[in-house]
């Protein structure tokens, strides 16, 4: 419980103390002020105080590391210019984006009760957790090569300092453990739209003259047409189809959107392809849309 804490604000740095002993040093103050302050009450109630303040003191001291790594670059298939403007933007960043995307999800559309608030923190200051340098140096010693899974782990460890872990727990890591899979749960889906959408306003802002364009604003269904006509019942690699006809109904791949996507942005001035599917109810880039997207069809009539 949070029964005697005390929070002191000298600029920049924020101290927590109980009983007149210092717990934290905080140097990033939004931590408190945003991510902690405003939801202290609901942490108490549902035993996540101590336990979700380690986890922000964690990211604060060492958080300042790449939020990217190359094995993202390569499961996402960012193209380098992408790679390189998220490599800018800090883990402790990326989390706090992450968690105000989650917010703005969860409780500006209504769809989620407040009391679930703590379990979203952690999941977003959580998931990617196991990028920080010091825990993937145990990969080397324990054989673990997932960040999620390093994370989870780290996190387990933090909570369990402060006494029983809080009911609702057992799930959130397991959440974070599988955040880059495909999933169905609409929690699972939340942070990977939160994911997504950081990501985007992150890639954008990090690279001059690229914005962020609506589905409908780039999408035109005459010149997708175009495009998958010569490959309707055209036999592609290992026997597979990327688009089929059956009864005046043409049934596309996600990857034929991928590929004309693809061709669409090589071809517009200013026009790349990591955002453009906003809006579409499967925020990301090709190679996520590629991932998530479940195909479509085309009438023919």
């Amino acid at each position: 419980m949070s029964e005697g804490l005390v929070f002191e604000h000298t600029h920049p740095y924020i101290y927590v103390f109980r009983k007149e002993r210092p717990l934290f040093v905080f140097k990033t103050p939004e931590l408190i002020l945003e991510f902690f302050k405003p939801y202290q009450r609901i942490l108490e109630i549902f035993s996540a105080v101590e336990g979700y303040l380690a986890l922000l003191y964690l990211l604060d001291r060492e958080g300042d590391c790449p939020s990217v790594l190359e094995s993202d670059r390569l499961r996402e298939g960012y193209p380098m210019a992408i790679y390189r403007a998220l490599r800018r933007v800090s883990l402790l960043e990326h989390s706090m984006n992450v968690a105000r995307q989650m917010l703005k999800l969860i409780i500006e559309e209504e769809r989620r009760p407040n009391s679930l608030i703590p379990k979203l923190l952690v999941l977003s200051f959580g998931h990617d957790l196991g990028k920080l340098p010091s825990l993937r140096a145990e990969k080397g010693k324990e054989g673990i090569d997932d960040h999620g899974e390093l994370g989870a782990r780290m996190i387990e460890k933090l909570f369990s300092f402060s006494g029983e872990l809080p009911w609702w727990f057992s799930s959130t890591l397991e959440m974070i453990r599988r955040h880059h899979e495909q999933v169905k749960d609409l929690f699972d889906v939340d942070i990977q739209r939160a994911d997504t959408l950081a990501r985007q306003e992150e890639a954008t802002g990090g690279m001059f003259g690229f914005r962020s364009r609506r589905f409908e604003e780039w999408f035109d269904p005459k010149e997708f047409c175009k495009f998958i006509m010569p490959h309707i019942n055209e036999v592609q690699y290992r026997g597979k189809w990327e688009a089929f006809s059956h009864d005046f109904m043409v049934y596309f791949s996600p990857y034929s959107l991928y590929l004309s996507m693809g061709q669409r942005v090589r071809f517009k001035e200013k026009s790349h392809g990591y955002d453009s599917m906003e809006g579409s109810g499967k925020e990301g880039g090709p190679q996520k849309n590629r991932r998530e997207f479940q195909g479509g069809r085309l009438s023919l009539l």
